[in-house]
């Protein structure tokens, strides 16, 4: 019995060591900004950093004089990262559709930059894009800016702040819960070894 309790705590610190937290790879985005035509978006997503897949949308946008408001959830939207940009668009048609000009998403989270060109904007904008919200009536002009003499788009005005927080961690830029770095979450082998190690401990001493 003393052998087989000092085996289970010798098997748990092996199996403890080299595994006793997991990274998140999900990271936690909060969007918000003011159209060109007076109504305004704010909202949340996350993105799994390890895969690109856009999860957990809930960005609201307000009406203005040039579109209505349209509330995008999970449930009705169709989401996609490209690195360069972030498309939402709606699952009912005529398709209203928020299209984000960005830098690349940090795993880190952070703050990141959105880019807007109201100036050009509905029009040929810079090589990159435009960030706006429009209808599917719209039509597209150079470099994926939308070109429809505002009828159916409403531009980004400059000022748009996109940050991310990691999941049970930090931000890149900063700290949302009093630590440095990601905060470790034990896996549930891991706690189930551990447990055994001390019930083995436990054996050793009542029959030492």
């Amino acid at each position: 019995m003393k052998n087989l309790g000092l085996a289970l705590f010798c098997i748990a610190l092996l199996a403890a060591a080299p595994g006793v937290v997991r990274a998140d790879t999900f990271v936690d985005w909060t969007l918000s900004g003011n159209f060109s035509d007076g109504g305004a978006l704010s909202g949340t997503f996350t993105l799994d950093a390890s895969t690109g897949v856009i999860t957990a949308v809930n960005i609201t946008t307000t009406a203005g004089s040039v579109l209505g408001g349209f509330n995008y959830t999970t449930l009705n939207t169709t989401a996609t990262y490209g690195t360069t940009f972030l498309d939402f668009a709606s699952g009912v048609s005529p398709l209203q559709i928020l299209e984000i000009s960005i830098g690349a998403l940090s795993a880190s989270g952070g703050t990141d930059t959105v880019f807007t060109t109201v100036s050009n904007c509905p029009g040929n904008g810079p090589l990159g894009g435009c960030s706006d919200e429009l209808m599917t009536t719209a039509t597209l002009g150079s470099n994926g800016c939308v070109n429809d003499g505002s009828k159916n788009v409403r531009c980004l005005l400059s000022g748009a702040i996109l940050s991310g927080v990691v999941e049970g961690g930090t931000t890149g830029g900063g700290d949302n819960n009093g630590g440095g770095g990601n905060t470790g979450v034990p896996e549930p082998s891991t706690l189930l070894l551990s447990a055994l190690g001390l019930g083995g401990l436990a054996l050793k001493r009542f029959y030492s």
